[in-house]
């Protein structure tokens, strides 16, 4: 009967039992064995309600040492006591495994209803089949989605069908897509005479067993090269915090689709290049090797003069396409299933730029984009809250958890070190 310590990730585990063998731990962790193998459990149960984070030491690997751990006020009841607290605390741990227990059988349950209603949603065969669908979804979706990984999944199922021209219905009085796209070579064509920009080379046509599926009558099946005015790769520098005139936007500072601009440090860099890699609002970045390599992240806001590193790459959508759709596209399955079939590399994977600029991009009327994203940015706001619900509900059970334990040891016993 051992407890053993892992303070590296802030862990208690008890070693109850015979472990069969001859065993040791190493030099993670610590072991404590009490003098009177009757208090095991109850000296475990104790540090489960204390955060060792408080009291370790150290930034980039934080560790808590024995002289520290020594000095933790520990309530110390007599042993009869606290086997009656052992088995108190046994009783209503039980209960909480139960409860997590319902949880999961329950997010199970909601987990083949939802595969189906999306699937559902996905192949609606009509407007009003559509309709019925999404109402249900959105009816229900407190009951569909009751883990992360249901919110994620409707999610890709919103972007599948905003780029499948079916979650707001088309108006005919919208000018097609082909109408746009002669406005996006005119807009070119100007910017090259104007020096902004390089004259592209000719595209090839799209071949008919490439098309992905049937769009919506007045969009138009296009590549990305199409509907950008540029795309090229960052500016390679070092990375100095010491520097605030001109930021330097990089992979790492992007997380979970944000930035913390406050920590993004500068970078010495030349007016010439300066101008060459300044990012603008509306430009959309790109990590192109790596861990997160086809992950995307639009520029909303500029807060200071930033350029952006040699592992992005920054593409420019034209005047006449709505950017906010475009960060849509690079977030649906239909972009993921493009890119995963173009990646190269093996220990790490990454793409290009000429592979990016031949993806296969659905493009509605500029009218149809913009309604497209409002519709887009309603649901995902419903996804976030739904979200903050779940990590809500995730954190009251190990709260309850955490409360069970801290009752037991509130007591006013006199307290004496461990």
């Amino acid at each position: 009967h051992e407890v053993t310590f892992s303070f590296g990730i802030s862990r208690s585990r008890l070693v109850d039992g015979a472990l069969g063998r001859d065993s040791a731990i190493d030099n993670n962790c610590m072991g404590a064995i009490p003098y009177e193998m009757g208090s095991t459990k109850y000296i475990y149960y104790f540090l489960r309600t204390i955060d060792m984070k408080d009291f370790a030491a150290g930034t980039s690997v934080p560790s808590i040492s024995k002289s520290v751990l020594e000095k933790i006020p520990f309530p110390l009841p007599p042993l009869n006591e606290q086997k009656r607290i052992v088995a108190k605390l046994d009783q209503l741990m039980a209960f909480c495994d139960r409860l997590k227990e319902t949880i999961n059988q329950r997010q199970k349950q909601a987990y083949r209803l939802n595969k189906s209603a999306f699937t559902y949603l996905q192949q609606s065969q009509s407007k009003k089949e559509l309709e019925n669908n999404l109402r249900f979804v959105l009816n229900n979706f407190n009951v569909l989605c009751t883990r992360k990984e249901d919110v994620q999944l409707l999610r890709q199922t919103i972007l599948s069908l905003a780029v499948r021209g079916k979650l707001v219905p088309q108006d005919p009085n919208d000018e097609p897509a082909s109408v746009l796209l002669e406005k996006i070579k005119e807009e070119k064509e100007r910017l090259v005479k104007e020096g902004k920009i390089r004259k592209q080379k000719p595209l090839p046509p799209i071949k008919e067993e490439e098309i992905p599926y049937e769009v919506p009558e007045g969009w138009i099946i296009t590549t990305l090269a199409r509907v950008i005015s540029k795309i090229n790769y960052g500016y390679t520098a070092s990375a100095d915090h010491e520097i605030k005139d001109v930021l330097f936007l990089r992979i790492s500072d992007i997380q979970n689709g944000n930035v913390n601009w406050n920590t993004v440090p500068g970078c010495k860099i030349s007016k010439r290049n300066f101008i060459k890699y300044k990012l603008e609002e509306g430009d959309i970045v790109i990590a192109r090797t790596g861990g997160t390599v086809g992950k995307s992240f639009i520029i909303d806001r500029i807060v200071k003069p930033t350029v952006f590193a040699s592992y992005l790459i920054r593409i420019t959508p034209s005047k006449n396409i709505s950017p906010r759709f475009l960060k849509y596209f690079l977030d649906s399955p239909l972009y993921w299933r493009q890119l995963k079939g173009n990646l190269s590399g093996t220990g790490q994977p990454n793409v290009n730029a000429q592979k990016l600029k031949n993806l296969l991009l659905p493009l509605p009327s500029l009218n149809e984009q913009k309604r497209i994203v409002a519709k887009v940015d309603q649901l995902m706001s419903l996804c976030d809250q739904l979200e903050e619900q779940l990590e809500h509900s995730r954190q009251a059970v190990d709260q309850l958890l955490q409360s069970v334990l801290k009752m037991a040891f509130s007591n006013k016993n006199k307290t004496v070190t461990v």
